[in-house]
């Protein structure tokens, strides 16, 4: 649940930056502006990329609702000092949050995979199937 809320909100900042970077005056011209945010959303993804495939994934669930909780945190402070530089860090900590969410379910599958295997619940191991 918690990635897919994550998702969705990348995908919704991705377009609501579009079009708020061309009514707000956020300092610098709008598609510098639009090109911070989407860089930032790329950095975020590229930075829990390198950090995912490092992690020991023991507890997966904890880094979902930390990853969801952080992200709810950044919203509400970007929303309360509405500039660039808040903009950019919220892009950053919701693709950073997104992505490591994504290795947590993908660790929590193939854990659930490897579990199965153990037991012998795979089709065709046995002899006579």
């Amino acid at each position: 649940m918690a990635t897919s809320a994550l998702r969705a909100l990348y995908g919704f900042l991705t377009l609501y930056f579009a079009f708020r970077t061309r009514e707000d005056d956020l300092g610098p011209p709008a598609a510098i502006a639009l090109g911070a945010v989407v860089g930032a959303l790329g950095l975020g993804s590229l930075v829990a990329t390198v950090v995912g495939t490092r992690l020991k994934l023991r507890h997966p669930l904890r880094l979902h609702v930390g990853a969801a909780l952080v992200a709810a945190l950044a919203c509400a402070g970007a929303a309360a000092t509405y500039s660039l530089p808040a903009a950019v860090g919220l892009a950053f900590i919701t693709a950073l949050s997104s992505a490591l969410c994504q290795s947590g379910r993908a660790a929590v599958l193939a854990q659930g995979a490897d579990d199965g295997h153990r037991r012998g619940d795979h089709q065709g191991a046995r002899a006579g199937d």
